[in-house]
């Protein structure tokens, strides 16, 4: 994922923090940073943390908070749309960058988990209506065959571990030690 540019001063946002105060549109920046990076048990302490008087001030703020406990929840529908909603200037870019990725990792859920789901499934996950997730879905290489309401995810590929076959081989190796020392004996 490319990094927008308010991530790139989260390591700052921690320190002032750290040596003080941030201010509501700090706070907001450094709580949708931490959730657009998927480090929603920083956003949780950050909220946790945050002054009271703040949490009811900044529309902003309350908002992303409520995208972050639905992705704690694992309430992609419920995330997706909270993001939808007018947001400031500053705060869209990365509102952009969460709403791709939670919709990415939606999709390849239920690439591995499902070999067929209906449309009316896969648009209650995602929060969105029939047309647009069927669109979405064949972009991503999905298959409609007969009946256009069901759809066939696109198999993820099996990615082999490296380390299998050094595994196989000393495996191999400690077994004829074995079965040498032990015929030997």
């Amino acid at each position: 994922m490319e990094e927008e540019p308010m991530l790139g001063g989260v390591e700052l946002l921690e320190e002032k923090e750290l040596h003080g105060f941030l201010s509501q549109e700090e706070y907001t920046e450094l709580l949708a940073a931490y959730i657009s990076q998927n480090e929603l048990q920083l956003a949780l302490f950050l909220w946790r943390r945050l002054p009271s008087h703040l949490k009811k001030e900044s529309s902003d703020l309350t908002a992303i908070w409520e995208v972050g406990k639905s992705l704690i929840r694992m309430e992609y529908s419920s995330a997706l749309a909270a993001l939808n909603r007018d947001w400031s200037d500053k705060m869209k870019p990365i509102v952009e960058t969460i709403r791709t990725s939670v919709n990415n990792y939606v999709f390849t859920a239920v690439e591995k988990a499902y070999s067929c789901i209906s449309v009316k499934s896969l648009a209650a996950l995602l929060g969105r209506l029939e047309d647009e997730v069927l669109q979405e879905s064949l972009k991503r290489g999905w298959t409609a065959d007969n009946d256009p309401s069901y759809l066939k995810p696109v198999q993820p590929a099996v990615v082999e571990d490296p380390n299998k076959e050094d595994d196989f081989v000393k495996t191999m190796i400690r077994q004829t030690k074995f079965f040498e020392h032990t015929v030997a004996e």
